[in-house]
């Protein structure tokens, strides 16, 4: 009986013992659980208005495109067309025209001058993009990348196709310069990094597949993170 009374107290203990470890971890699996479906929605959410605003902003590439179409490439008022559509788009630093892939027109041409007459399917770092552009008949982007003038960006081209006759001639190039600074200022990153949250966003590299940071914030990320991809024209972020 003395036996009984003192295994009995035993039992009740290590039965609580028990319930509270399973309490304690069950709450700590919910806390995560809930913290990764936040940071998924937070992640999802800053992708999509990267991708949106992308968008966007290479569109201009397609109204441009349209107006040299229409003038059979004699666009005698691209910079006040260019200037146009700058204004009324929003997130682009410069539009040019380079017919026959020689960078011929840029609005605005200040800060911009050393660009004229370089021909970017021969002797441009990024000519890759380019030649695919016109292979594939598709807008490309090229970069990020770091500026001569400062800065890191991306440029869009897209490859415009004249019809001459019974058949389609390669024209040349609408392009649109857009900042990544300016890009990520559709995004809440920089309000979310003041509150603790870190993130990186990096490019997979076609040649190597490779994965190349280009944009981060101060502090590395933890060990609990959340990935989501940005479609971008011949790759993704």
């Amino acid at each position: 009986m003395l036996h009984s009374r003192y295994y009995i107290p035993v039992v009740v203990f290590l039965l609580l013992l028990a319930m509270g470890l399973y309490f304690i971890f069950s709450s700590n699996e919910r806390a995560r659980h809930e913290q990764q479906i936040l940071l998924s929605h937070i992640v999802t959410t800053e992708a999509a208005s990267i991708e949106r605003r992308l968008t966007h902003s290479l569109s201009t590439t397609y109204i441009l495109a349209q107006e040299v179409r229409r003038t059979k490439g004699n666009m005698a008022n691209f910079h006040q067309y260019a200037k146009d559509i700058i204004q009324w788009m929003g997130g682009v630093s410069n539009l040019q025209l380079a017919p026959e892939g020689i960078i011929r027109k840029v609005h605005p041409l200040q800060g911009n001058e050393q660009a004229i007459g370089h021909n970017i399917l021969v002797d441009d770092k990024r000519r890759d993009e380019a030649l695919l552009a016109v292979k594939e008949r598709r807008l490309t982007l090229a970069g990020p990348f770091e500026l001569v003038q400062g800065g890191v960006a991306v440029i869009g081209r897209n490859p415009v196709f004249l019809r001459l006759g019974d058949r389609e001639s390669f024209w040349g190039f609408t392009s649109a310069l857009i900042y990544l600074d300016d890009l990520l200022k559709s995004t809440d990153l920089e309000t979310l990094e003041a509150k603790g949250y870190r993130f990186v966003i990096e490019k997979k590299e076609e040649k190597t597949g490779e994965w190349r940071q280009f944009s981060r914030s101060k502090l590395d990320i933890g060990q609990t993170f959340v990935a989501s991809i940005v479609n971008v024209p011949n790759g993704f972020w």
